[in-house]
């Protein structure tokens, strides 16, 4: 508990009646907020999950998650987005606010990630979003609500949100 920042006191944005744009901004905006503060809210964390390798490292990340962050849905009308702090203060959190999560854990490592959306069941509406990491090995699925590592629920649409390139570290 230590290692993760507490909040500092800000609450989580919840707005009512979100859209869809709204969301997508919301998560980029809170990933990168105030020079990646999510991503310092987990700086002294985060090389407790460093690997003998890039993939096992990446494993770690999504089974943390997965396992110590209680997947819970937001309410139909309201859309609640959190940092890693507010996240690990609370016990819990949905889609959006485990992707944040997973996103400043993985901008400590320096690893390349995009947010995906994806809709699901023939709809025209994203109502789903995981990150996808950049790696020298490929693409590597973190969904730490889905029950499986690198994998990804089939989806009748998709949209990347590149945050951060992969990059390569010579020598």
């Amino acid at each position: 508990n230590s290692l993760i920042l507490s909040p500092d006191g800000v609450s989580e944005v919840i707005k009512v009646d979100f859209d869809t744009k709204d969301i997508i901004n919301l998560i980029i905006a809170v990933d990168g907020i105030n020079d990646h503060q999510a991503a310092r809210e987990v700086a002294h964390f985060a090389p407790h999950l460093k690997s003998r390798s890039d993939r096992d490292t990446l494993y770690n990340i999504w089974n943390f998650v997965r396992f110590h962050i209680k997947y819970v849905a937001d309410g139909i009308r309201y859309e609640d987005v959190k940092t890693p702090a507010q996240t690990w203060a609370s016990g819990f959190a949905d889609c959006k606010s485990m992707s944040i999560f997973v996103g400043a854990l993985l901008r400590n490592f320096d690893f390349g990630y995009s947010y995906r959306f994806a809709g699901y069941d023939d709809s025209d509406e994203f109502n789903h979003v995981y990150v996808i990491t950049h790696t020298r090995m490929g693409n590597i699925i973190i969904d730490p609500v889905f029950d499986k590592f690198n994998r990804e629920e089939k989806y009748t649409i998709f949209k990347d949100y590149k945050m951060r390139e992969l990059r390569y570290i010579h020598g």
